[in-house]
């Protein structure tokens, strides 16, 4: 019965790295995603001036994984429009998806739909690209650091495990 305990201790404890490991690296794919988000709006901004609707319906089909989905959430939510504004459509589509980021990297993405469609092209695309430069830093920094990171999370697990052991036999 002893053994089975510890087996499901250790178990549990490896699920935990496991899952820690999991999140920093869907936060890593989450900035990077965002990353070709904004470099798409200020591509098609830039170059065709395309309208929100379509351009949030290519972004969609273009970012995958919770970028995408923030995106479809936002542009699924341009009807609500006449009640809300859209940078509130906006930062409130980012809370609900982009669970996996730090709050940081969230008040970056946020601060991108607080200029959308409201000032000069011109302050539009040098928000998008400082908010794109800080997020890319962000990613890099994270993804620069995840191999060490999870190192440590497997070796904080393992020692765990191998210290319950101790205290169990």
């Amino acid at each position: 019965m002893k053994v089975l305990g510890i087996g499901a201790i250790i178990s549990a404890i490896f699920l935990l790295a496991l899952n820690l490991t999991g999140r920093r690296k869907a936060e890593i794919d989450c900035l990077a995603e965002l990353c070709r988000g904004l470099e798409l709006i200020r591509a098609e901004l830039g170059s065709r001036l395309t309208p929100m609707p379509e351009l949030l319906g290519l972004l969609e089909d273009q970012c995958a994984g919770e970028a995408g989905n923030f995106f479809r959430t936002v542009g699924r939510a341009l009807p609500l429009l006449e009640e809300k504004d859209f940078s509130s459509l906006w930062s409130l589509a980012a809370d609900e998806v982009l669970r996996c980021l730090g709050q940081r990297e969230l008040d970056i993405v946020k601060k991108v739909g607080t200029v959308l469609g409201k000032y000069e092209l011109s302050e539009q695309m040098n928000v998008i690209g400082s908010c794109l430069r800080e997020l890319r830093a962000g990613e890099e920094k994270l993804r620069e650091a995840y191999p060490q990171n999870r190192r440590l999370f497997f070796g904080l697990s393992a020692a765990a495990g191998g210290f319950i052991i101790i205290l169990l036999l």
